[in-house]
């Protein structure tokens, strides 16, 4: 086998040097005389021969016992990364309809532009999965029916606050604020808002 073949070539090259070697000891012993360039290329043969043929014995005994060893299974291929579940298509298409509803329902606001339009929102978002903002968690309906009348001296709407919340999904706060009175005037939902988003009351 190729195993017996490696171990033989090894003790022939051990042998081979070790005689020489010991014929040779005293020309070695004379500083007069140099070492045979053939005797240290024999010595490393024979040691590159033998590590690799431990090597391999090693590896091929291991796996074979680990192939014999009882109730042993093949190791399972790694799995990919899970994907984040997408929101379901109904979800989405119920939330799209909903908005549409909402600006067709939605009086002109004076802060309109031809680029925005504000939406003013008469029932509380029907937040899909896909909503992450800490607006999307902390509005409730008790909440949005508190506030939802509620608008800021400069005309700034309780919808005005939720409107990018609602329509942006993907953001992590979801509310804005139009001027320094909406600090006091939407407490209930920017407070809890702040806090968790720093952390402090």
């Amino acid at each position: 086998s190729m195993l017996r073949a490696a171990a033989a070539t090894a003790r022939q090259a051990f042998g081979r040097t070790a005689k020489h070697a010991k014929g040779q000891q005293k020309r070695f012993m004379s500083s007069d005389e140099k070492v045979p360039g053939n005797v240290p290329l024999e010595i490393g043969l024979g040691l590159a021969v033998g590590i690799a043929s431990g090597i391999w014995f090693r590896n091929w005994t291991q796996n074979d016992i680990k192939s014999w060893a009882p109730g042993a299974a093949p190791a399972p291929p790694p799995s990919a990364p899970k994907k984040a579940a997408a929101p379901p298509a109904a979800a989405g298409a119920d939330f799209d309809s909903w908005v549409a509803k909402m600006k067709a329902s939605s009086p002109p606001d004076s802060k309109d532009t031809d680029d925005f339009k504000f939406i003013t929102f008469t029932e509380v978002p029907p937040f899909t999965p896909a909503h992450k903002s800490l607006m999307s968690k902390v509005l409730t309906p008790e909440l949005f029916n508190k506030l939802k009348d509620k608008v800021s001296s400069k005309g700034f709407s309780f919808s005005n606050a939720i409107q990018c919340g609602v329509l942006k999904p993907h953001l992590g706060v979801g509310a804005t604020a139009g001027d320094e009175e909406c600090f006091e005037i939407f407490k209930d939902l920017y407070y809890p808002i702040v806090q968790g988003w720093h952390k402090f009351d």
